[in-house]
Formats: C-alpha cells, sequence, structure tokens
C-alpha cells in the first residue's frame, strides 16, 4: 500500500481503488444508499468515486467491506468528473475509522 501526503492534509493518505458503501438520511428523512469505489483514505478521512452526487455538508456513514472499515464522515466537496462524481469525507472527531468485526 502506498502511502501520499498532499498539501495541508492532516495526515498522509493510503491508496486503496476498493469498494465502498455510502449511506445517508436527506433532511426529510429519505434514506440514501450508493455503491462506489474508495480511491484513497486516511485516519482523518477518505476520497471516493460516486456514480451520482452527494450533498456537501451530509452526514454520511461509509464501510469498505474488504478493508475491513467503516466510519461516519461530513461529505466536505463533491465534484462531478470524467468517471463519476469525486467526494471527499471527514471522518467525525468521536469516531474515526473502526474495524468490521470478522465473523
Amino acid at each position: 500500500m502506498r502511502f501520499r501526503s498532499r498539501g495541508l492534509r492532516r495526515q498522509a493518505r493510503r491508496e486503496a481503488n476498493t469498494e465502498a458503501a455510502l449511506t445517508w438520511e436527506d433532511a426529510s428523512g429519505a434514506r440514501f444508499f450508493l455503491r462506489g469505489l474508495c480511491r484513497n483514505y486516511s485516519e482523518t478521512g477518505a476520497g471516493l468515486l460516486l456514480p451520482e452526487p452527494v450533498p456537501v455538508h451530509a452526514l454520511v456513514g461509509v464501510e469498505t467491506p474488504k478493508l475491513g472499515l467503516k466510519t461516519m464522515a461530513t461529505v466536505r466537496y463533491c465534484r462531478r468528473g470524467v468517471k463519476g462524481y469525486y467526494v471527499g469525507l471527514s471522518a467525525t472527531a468521536a469516531s474515526g475509522w473502526w474495524r468490521i468485526p470478522r465473523g
């Protein structure tokens, strides 16, 4: 796994390129679910590539089954790109990433 640091990031990012699942609720209580690609992650955030946009500032749950990690995070940005939407997540201060129990 390679590490990279970019500009003012608090933590070095680890490249991942693995499946990720994202869930959130809007203000009316409607629930949303998206599958995408986790491109990179650190202790304090992640970069995802998704097929649809996600609202900026939304509180989301994100899980990467192959890495065995999950967290709650805030959407920092959502930018349209050639392959989909590039989404930056900031893990909530209380949680960070935690390991998914393997059964």
